[in-house]
């Protein structure tokens, strides 16, 4: 390991957020991140395996487990990861956020600090976010292409980019940042990342994303649909979806633009999976979300419709 590379692992610390993951999955990709890395905690959000996956991790060097008896949303785990980092006296500069199913690629938090070390001192010092990217860079399609204007993305240059929103796993948030601001735990589930980014920058931070390759990780889960694969969640998160970003939208957190094509992707995914037989229920499904959303109505929800058909 070159010089450089040992002084980025020491600067950086991690924290995973799990809940009933694939433990031989997560010890392959925790052990990546070791190597990046110099401490891991991992907060589980009281997975029904909770002590397997607790024994499997003893064995690995410089990862903390904590176990959390009840499931609180992923907000909550950051949080709780972040204070446990606290108590536990590690020193870091840098805090990596990962979800359980996102695995970083060779020497990828080296060359983002590497590439952020060699912008301008005044945006370095301002930067809260320096996020990682699981996909290529694309020119935006279709009305996708109004979620985030080119006139908003900014080039810093060295592969950097100034963003408004990123998605959560595979962020550095500078440790002053991450001690000072908390996620929003009332979300418990999605727009947790676009409230912490908004939340961020209207403290006075900028938001940064590498623009290349360094992780893999999934956004929903895709489903072929006559022959093309669509990006899908289920109704407990399309729900959450719909009343997370409502009550950004109300409170100026998130560009409208962004709240129409989301709701009208995953809505429109929903639909073009379950069929027809299903826009009863996707109905009651949105409707709910805007509704709480309008109320400020937060925290986990237990409605019956939110349940797949097949799980109930």
């Amino acid at each position: 390991m070159s010089g450089a590379a040992k002084d980025t692992k020491a600067s950086v610390a991690a924290v995973v957020v799990t809940h009933d993951p694939d433990i031989d999955a997560l010890v392959r990709t925790l052990l990546e991140t070791s190597r990046q890395v110099s401490r891991i905690v991992v907060v589980d959000n009281a997975s029904k395996s909770q002590l397997n996956l607790q024994q499997a991790l003893e064995t690995l060097p410089d990862v903390a487990f904590v176990g959390l008896d009840e499931n609180h949303g992923i907000a909550s785990a950051l949080n709780h990861g972040v204070r446990e980092l606290t108590v536990r006296g590690y020193d870091y500069s840098w805090l990596l956020t990962l979800d359980q199913d996102t695995s970083l690629h060779p020497r990828a938090i080296c060359i983002v600090l590497s590439s952020l070390d060699l912008i301008d001192v005044r945006t370095r010092q301002e930067c809260g976010i320096v996020g990682l990217r699981y996909e290529a860079v694309e020119l935006p399609r279709g009305f996708t292409r109004w979620t985030e204007p080119s006139r908003h993305v900014h080039a810093l240059g060295h592969g950097l980019r100034e963003k408004r929103l990123l998605i959560t796993s595979g962020n550095l948030v500078r440790r002053q940042v991450a001690e000072a601001i908390q996620y929003e735990e009332s979300f418990f589930m999605d727009q947790v990342d676009h409230a912490f980014c908004a939340s961020v920058r209207s403290h006075g931070w900028r938001v940064l994303e590498y623009d290349t390759v360094l992780m893999n990780h999934q956004i929903g889960k895709p489903v072929e649909v006559r022959g093309m694969l669509r990006q899908y969640e289920p109704g407990q998160r399309l729900y959450y979806i719909v009343r997370n970003s409502t009550s950004l939208l109300l409170h100026r957190q998130l560009p409208a633009r962004f709240y129409i094509v989301q709701l009208l992707s995953w809505s429109g995914a929903y639909a073009l999976v379950n069929g027809l037989l299903a826009i009863p229920r996707e109905l009651m499904i949105v409707l709910a979300g805007l509704w709480d959303g309008i109320l400020g109505r937060l925290g986990q929800r237990q409605y019956r419709f939110l349940a797949e058909p097949r799980a109930r």
